[in-house]
């Protein structure tokens, strides 16, 4: 089975992944966290040229406890740390290629 994900005005937590991101990009935000919905096992997920992928500010997914989970962060700092429960996860630098988007950490 197929998902596909398309671009919409509204969702349920309020402002969309790709505006966050823009406020990254036009400087109106510092860093931003988004998490992707996990995908059904033995599903693929397909986004149109217009789509985005289904990603959330907030990781509580239900069903999802314990599993992995892809977070993505935008950001102009030079470097992004991201931790769990006071534990640290994940620590990147961004560089010219990775300037806003750290990805999977």
């Amino acid at each position: 089975m197929l998902l596909a994900v398309f671009a919409n005005f509204l969702t349920k937590t309020g402002k969309k992944p790709e505006s966050r991101y823009r406020d990254i990009v036009w400087k109106r935000s510092n860093i931003a966290m988004i998490v992707h919905n996990p995908i059904p096992e033995g599903h693929k997920e397909a986004i149109t040229n217009r789509g985005w992928p289904d990603e959330y500010p907030t990781g509580n997914f239900a069903g999802a406890e314990g599993r992995q989970l892809q977070v993505n962060l935008y950001s102009n700092y030079p470097s992004v740390r991201l931790e769990l429960n006071r534990k640290v996860v994940g620590e990147r630098a961004s560089s010219q290629q990775t300037k806003l988007l750290l990805h999977s950490m």
